[in-house]
């Protein structure tokens, strides 16, 4: 039997930089191993992975999100950088030289993590794109999300009051699936 998953467009930027909403704090080097466990999972026929339009425009729209985690490395830089020039103020030559090639040896690894992370993201948006199955996002869909809404049925309730896109994505899967049981 096969094995479809959807994957909500938060999601896709959790794979992508390792943001995690929930306790607001980034994971460093997660991400990496879930994209390539998934990755895995999709080769070898283990799972599908579902999307639709919706979740693609999502992302084009909000990709920058996924660089999060590489503008933090890219602060932690400049800030390191302005921190180093005040330490030198105060040290003498040959201590102003073991700084320097401290500095050095972390702007390498931070470049090197920065980097990582921009082709992380490229294999994200491959997966996404490329690797999944696009499912259509119907009328009748539509009108039932938008039914839904206007009687404040879920999932527009609480927090997701007005998530039109949410429930359609919701609703699009459960209709796939439905048909594909």
């Amino acid at each position: 039997m096969m094995t479809y998953i959807i994957l909500d467009t938060n999601i896709w930027f959790y794979l992508a930089n390792s943001y995690n909403p929930t306790n607001e704090s980034f994971e460093d080097g997660l991400h990496f191993k879930l994209v390539r466990i998934l990755k895995e999972f999709v080769e070898n026929k283990n799972i599908i992975i579902v999307t639709n339009k919706i979740i693609i425009d999502e992302w084009q729209r909000n990709k920058k999100v996924a660089k999060n985690l590489i503008e933090k490395h890219k602060k932690s830089l400049t800030g390191a950088k302005g921190q180093i020039k005040y330490i030198k103020k105060y040290l003498d030559n040959s201590k102003k030289v073991e700084l320097d090639n401290i500095y050095e040896s972390y702007s390498n690894k931070i470049n090197e993590i920065i980097h990582s992370n921009e082709n992380h993201i490229q294999e994200v948006e491959n997966l996404l794109l490329t690797k999944t199955y696009i499912i259509e996002v119907t009328d009748k869909v539509k009108a039932t999300a938008s039914d839904r809404a206007v009687a404040k049925l879920a999932p527009f309730i609480g927090d997701k009051s007005n998530s039109m896109a949410d429930a359609i994505i919701l609703l699009s899967s459960l209709e796939f699936i439905k048909k594909n049981q």
